[in-house]
């Protein structure tokens, strides 16, 4: 009964939750920070709105800069929207005489003849349209009239559960700054009253424990977020110099998803490799889509990841993928973000309860 309470609460109330773990994941991942300075002589509260503040003039010059970039490739899409057109239709014919070819039929595809006749319908149904409204033109409003009125009453109530629903999406937004100031204000507090409820004889072993996971977790956020920052600018310039339509925003994005590890690589890949076959076809320009995330990839697996992050979380390659699978079958894209801090902690409470299962009388000999 209790089980099925909480899981309707947590349902129920799951936007809160969400803005509360985002406050104590920024809180947590901070206090090292401000910790710092608070040795070094500053106020704890002055601290953290100099971080704030930084923070806020930072991500403000990186929207400006990322946001003018893209900003200018889609312009330039823009532009180019009949060449894909041309290239699409360009391709479509070669693989019409390729298929003719093989099956040794002549014209058993027609591509010419299947966009003529979309056209012709196309062009067809409008001017059906408009020679059935002529003649009664009065009769089609009228009639029209009450499902204009039902359509319009629906697309207020639609727009007012929308402006509602946006304006507590950045009700939340802006609640995660206020949240997170305090949990970093009192959070060496809390975590001091959390130590007092630990059983005396138990506390040098849960301390050493959490000392531990937090050091892992630290290293892996931290190092993960930098190796993304990174991939994110290689990835940019590489299809940049590939000449690929927005290269910037695929690369930024392909680097911000590899937060969750490869999911960023497979995005990044399959959108420049359509907007590389959209543009020029099937050349050479695919080919080296596949080699600039191939490149970027083996200079983040033999330098970023190793300097970076190096071997403080300690996972085999193939633990983190079966950790992705898990968490991404249980609970979708937010289950992957957490499956491999989760495993993380999890291998550092395993290799304890080996160490002590090895230590005790049961491993030893009889």
């Amino acid at each position: 009964m209790w089980v099925l309470v909480v899981v309707a609460g947590l349902t129920l109330l799951k936007s809160v939750f969400a803005v509360l773990f985002a406050s104590v994941a920024l809180a947590w991942l901070f206090d090292p920070l401000i910790d710092s300075l608070e040795r070094r002589g500053r106020r704890r509260e002055t601290s953290i709105l100099f971080l704030f503040l930084g923070g806020s003039l930072g991500s403000l010059a990186m929207f400006l800069v990322l946001g003018q970039a893209v900003a200018g490739e889609f312009h330039q899409l823009a532009e180019r929207l009949v060449n894909y057109t041309d290239v699409l239709r360009g391709n479509l014919v070669h693989l019409e005489g390729w298929l003719n070819d093989q099956l040794g039929v002549k014209n058993a595809f027609n591509v010419e003849a299947g966009f003529q006749a979309l056209r012709e319908q196309l062009v067809g149904t409008m001017e059906q349209g408009a020679e059935s409204a002529e003649p009664g033109i009065e009769e089609a409003v009228k009639s029209a009239v009450p499902t204009l009125g039902r359509l319009a009453g629906q697309g207020l109530k639609g727009l007012f559960a929308g402006g509602l629903g946006i304006a507590l999406t950045l009700l939340n937004l802006l609640l995660i700054p206020v949240f997170t100031f305090y949990l970093l204000r009192d959070w060496d507090r809390a975590v001091a009253g959390v130590d007092t409820l630990v059983p005396s004889r138990q506390r040098a072993l849960v301390r050493r424990l959490a000392a531990e996971i937090d050091s892992r977790l630290q290293a892996f956020v931290r190092g993960q977020l930098t190796v993304c920052l990174a991939l994110g600018i290689l990835y940019s310039l590489g299809l940049l110099l590939v000449g690929v339509d927005l290269a910037v925003m695929v690369g930024m994005l392909s680097g911000l998803l590899f937060i969750v590890p490869y999911l960023g690589t497979a995005v990044g890949i399959a959108a420049a490799g359509t907007l590389s076959v959209l543009a020029y076809g099937l050349d050479w320009h695919l080919l080296a889509v596949f080699g600039v995330f191939g490149v970027v990839q083996m200079v983040e697996g033999m330098v970023l990841t190793p300097t970076i992050v190096g071997d403080k979380v300690g996972l085999h390659p193939l633990v983190v993928m079966i950790a992705l699978l898990v968490g991404g079958n249980l609970f979708g894209i937010a289950g992957m973000l957490l499956a491999i801090p989760a495993t993380a902690a999890a291998q550092v409470l395993l290799l304890e309860w080996v160490r002590a299962y090895r230590a005790s009388e049961a491993f030893g000999d009889a």
